[in-house]
């Protein structure tokens, strides 16, 4: 091999771990602000599947607190107080409640944010510009439900400003975070759903 083409393939090398280097370096910076502050989150969620011409994207807010969180969409609310998660179909007229873990859930930010701490994904730095950085996440594993995770970070405030979860399926969503608005003090009820107050929905519980 050339001496040309040696150099070559080192500066790839060298800055490939850079780019890691620098990806995991934003990315425990966002845990850590996560983790000690309380946020609510207002986002734009749009989920694109394959068969539907029509993409329809949904308002809502995320509110939570290191772990326990409460997600209000038009159509499904979901609350989890860190053991517990309860999830009201709206439309359906149905709550379901489950145990559950952080690690199971769709949509938390911290999920995404902490795949850095899993053997089973590979991540690195995939594009950078004035406003914001992208951190690409790919599963080791092919049988994973989806294939690539992106998450975009903020310049200016080193928070998320988007999600992008791309399924094997080819089915994608996005959320694209319009605005955080940290929170000096919460109510821990809001992440539990009393039941009892809401008439006329069937209640299926999983635990």
């Amino acid at each position: 091999m050339r001496l040309t083409a040696i150099l070559t393939l080192l500066f790839n090398f060298s800055f490939l771990g850079a780019q890691d280097a620098q990806a995991l370096k934003l990315l425990k910076s966002i845990e850590s602000k996560y983790l000690k502050s309380n946020y609510k989150l207002d986002f734009t969620m749009q989920i694109k599947e394959v068969d539907v011409k029509i993409q329809a994207a949904k308002k809502g807010s995320f509110t939570f607190s290191k772990n326990a969180y409460s997600m209000i969409l038009p159509d499904q609310n979901i609350y989890y107080d860190g053991q517990t998660q309860w999830t009201h179909f709206v439309d359906r007229k149905e709550i379901q409640i489950t145990n559950s873990e952080i690690s199971e859930s769709s949509y938390h930010p911290l999920k995404f944010i902490q795949l850095y701490k899993s053997d089973q994904f590979k991540y690195r730095i995939e594009s950078m510009n004035s406003t914001k950085k992208t951190i690409e996440f790919v599963p080791l594993d092919k049988n994973q439900e989806y294939f690539k995770v992106k998450l975009g970070i903020e310049n200016k405030t080193g928070l998320l400003s988007s999600i992008e979860v791309y399924l094997k399926n080819g089915n994608r969503f996005t959320i694209s975070i319009l605005k955080h608005t940290l929170l000096k003090a919460i109510d821990a009820s809001i992440f539990q759903l009393n039941t009892s107050a809401i008439q006329g929905v069937h209640i299926e519980d999983l635990r």
